[in-house]
């Protein structure tokens, strides 16, 4: 993190505020009109819109890494998609089971879910059941720094210290990580692609739960593993982080041996090609 950001995201800390909410949307070019049209349409519904996730990271370190914004209102699903359908925004229904809707934009995904909490699950999907409370949402999220919520006044809630986290270059889960991750085993690979995003020093205990449950990676879809890889791939620091990583975890991944140096010279090749994009 730059001084620049430290200082904004220790500005954010001390007033627990992100003041002038749009100015700063504008600053990092999220599509801050189709948001703010999003929460004026929900707000006119009789729902609240809270921003979650990725977007609420950016705002607070002050820099764009998001382009699948997501979003949570306390409108249940069914009634979502009746003001949706009335105001004519056009959504994929393909998250429905979840309580989620999609709106595709030129260079940005908006994901909202309506509040819920998880339960029952089998390793991977949960099922599910809606709720009123913003408390009961944050703990079906993994780690602390996924469960900070941003009003559209600029307040922030953070019921799991997840400011703190960020702040500290931390990735922590929510609860046990044992008991996590045998919930959802893809957040062995998650825990691994935030630790390279966020982290200073991978946390011991967590990385350790990932290690027992090393072989519930191959209980995730073959296509699953390699859409995570491919996030982990193109992180700037992934070359670093890949010296401290159990070469076990890319075999799982794989079904293969993996010979590790290749994979720093496909992060040297993605970082030239993003170099020259740039450029252009």
């Amino acid at each position: 993190m730059t001084v620049k950001n430290s200082f904004q995201a220790f500005l954010v800390m001390k007033k627990r505020k992100i003041k002038d909410l749009r100015k700063n949307l504008n600053k990092l070019n999220f599509p801050t009109d189709e948001i703010f049209n999003l929460n004026k349409v929900i707000k006119k519904y009789g729902g609240e819109l809270r921003m979650i996730g990725g977007i609420c990271r950016d705002l607070i370190l002050n820099k764009n890494n998001s382009k699948d914004l997501d979003f949570v209102t306390n409108m249940q699903i069914n009634k979502l998609l009746t003001c949706f359908e009335k105001e004519k925004i056009n959504f994929l229904k393909s998250g429905l089971k979840y309580g989620c809707i999609k709106i595709l934009l030129t260079d940005f995904t908006i994901e909202i879910t309506s509040l819920r909490k998880d339960f029952d699950y089998d390793g991977r999907r949960p099922r599910i059941e809606y709720t009123k409370s913003w408390k009961e949402d944050s703990y079906r999220r993994d780690f602390t720094i996924n469960a900070i919520y941003i009003s559209f006044s600029g307040e922030i809630f953070d019921p799991h210290n997840g400011f703190r986290d960020l702040l500290n270059r931390k990735v922590k889960f929510i609860g046990e990580p044992n008991t996590r991750i045998i919930e959802d085993n893809l957040r062995i690979l998650r825990f691994l692609r935030f630790s390279v995003s966020y982290a200073n020093e991978i946390d011991k205990t967590a990385y350790q739960a990932c290690r027992n449950n090393i072989k519930k990676i191959r209980k995730l879809s073959y296509t699953r593993r390699l859409e995570e890889v491919k996030k982990i791939i193109i992180l700037t620091n992934f070359k670093s982080f890949l010296k401290k990583l159990d070469s076990l975890f890319l075999k799982e991944i794989f079904e293969i041996d993996i010979y590790t140096k290749n994979f720093g010279r496909l992060n040297d090749i993605e970082i030239l090609t993003s170099s020259v994009s740039s450029i252009r």
